[in-house]
């Protein structure tokens, strides 16, 4: 992932951070090939998560917390969004919380086929790749007292 434009997606992204979603980089310091953002809602069993791996591919969905999957391998979702990295992030951002009346809550498998996205044929949508995340390296939020 090289340089952030436009500008809003740095915005976006400082979003993030500031609504405690943990943040794990994967791939090498300065050039990492994705960028996972995730917050749990443990009372719901449900996780938001973005795999942010360029301008032109953002995958973004509310996981089902299962056994044997993770937020780098989500098996099922509620809900899901691939596209732009501001279009994904800020569909993400703009999701209801879970519990309320128009929020998603019906299970599903997400599409796994990329085919057509152009210059991006690393991994299915919504699955990191194990060369992916050789170097992986965990930024958490800061805890506010």
């Amino acid at each position: 992932m090289r340089g952030l434009e436009p500008a809003e997606a740095e915005e976006l992204l400082l979003w993030f951070v500031r609504h405690d979603f943990a943040r794990h980089v994967l791939g090498p310091l300065g050039a990492p090939h994705v960028v996972v953002l995730f917050r749990q809602w443990n009372e719901h069993g449900l996780t938001d998560v973005a795999h942010v791996r360029s301008q032109v591919r953002t995958e973004v969905a509310r996981i089902v917390d299962a056994p044997g999957r993770n937020v780098y391998r989500p098996g099922l979702v509620v809900w899901h969004y691939w596209g732009g990295i501001v279009d994904a992030l800020t569909a993400l951002k703009d999701l209801p919380q879970p519990g309320g009346p128009d929020t998603p809550a019906r299970p599903y498998e997400p599409p796994r086929d990329l085919h057509g996205v152009p210059g991006e044929g690393t991994g299915a949508a919504l699955w990191i790749v194990p060369e992916e995340a050789e170097t992986v390296r965990i930024r958490l939020p800061r805890v506010k007292f």
